[in-house]
């Protein structure tokens, strides 16, 4: 019996000996695999890794703004093609102004000048000082007459000589300005003083009827009829004949003769 004993207690031993093997197996198993496997925040990393390496390789090298303008000599060309010239009266072509606008170079002059003092000369000289003169305020812009010549205290503009002749020579080659003879001529201040520039006003209901062009210059022929002759088939109450010679940034009035 004590044989039969001792024998069952070797079993007992030799089992608990191989659990004691197979447990210690088994941590050094998993010991080894937690060393060598990622873990999830590792893996998490690692992943956009690996999807941006094909964008990286896909983008290929950068190309500077230089070379991309370089690249597309179309464009390059389109910014130099020369801008299209449109004929205007400014350039003098021939035929290059409407009716309209060589009506509008008139209508003005012929409001501003009225009665024993119209717009009317075979040559510029024989237009009074005084003619030249309400020629000047109509044409000047009454902005720049504030600006240049308008005393803020009194409100008076003062007209120098050499100012009223910086302006009436844009639209008249050769006239004779005397400003003693203007009715605003200041002996004491050798200019002409006044505190009206404005006013001028009028309708007048004109129409062009022949027109002939020299290079730069045109001589045309306006009727002028009642205002409240829209249709204009009445008679006309005066016929002028103008001629104008354009150049560039403006015009020159030559001539002016009622008919």
């Amino acid at each position: 019996m004590l044989a039969i004993k001792i024998c069952c207690e070797g079993k007992h031993k030799m089992k608990a000996k191989n659990i004691v093997v197979l447990v210690l197996a088994l941590c050094l198993a998993l010991g080894a695999a937690a060393c060598t496997a990622p873990s999830a925040a590792e893996a998490v990393d690692a992943a956009p890794q690996q999807t941006q390496a094909p964008a990286e390789e896909a983008s290929g090298p950068e190309v500077s703004a230089q070379e991309t303008t370089a690249s597309t000599p179309a464009s390059a060309e389109a910014d130099e093609l020369p801008e299209t010239e449109i004929p205007t009266e400014e350039s003098g072509d021939a035929g290059s102004a409407t009716d309209e606008e060589l009506l509008d170079l008139v209508l003005g002059p012929e409001i501003a000048l009225t009665g024993q003092n119209a717009f009317t000369f075979q040559d510029p000289t024989e237009l009074s000082s005084q003619e030249l003169y309400m020629l000047f305020l109509h044409f000047s812009d009454y902005e720049t007459l504030v600006k240049d010549c308008e005393d803020e205290d009194s409100g008076e503009f003062t007209f120098t000589r050499e100012y009223i002749s910086s302006v009436l020579s844009k639209y008249f080659k050769d006239y004779t300005l005397d400003l003693t003879q203007v009715y605003d001529y200041d002996s004491e201040q050798d200019a002409a003083v006044t505190t009206q520039v404005s006013g001028f006003g009028g309708c007048r209901n004109p129409k062009l009827v022949e027109k002939e062009w020299d290079g730069s210059t045109v001589t045309f022929t306006v009727e002028y009829y009642a205002y409240e002759d829209t249709a204009q088939t009445g008679t006309p109450y005066m016929r002028k004949t103008y001629q104008v010679e354009f150049y560039d940034g403006g015009a020159y009035y030559l001539a002016a003769i009622e008919k």
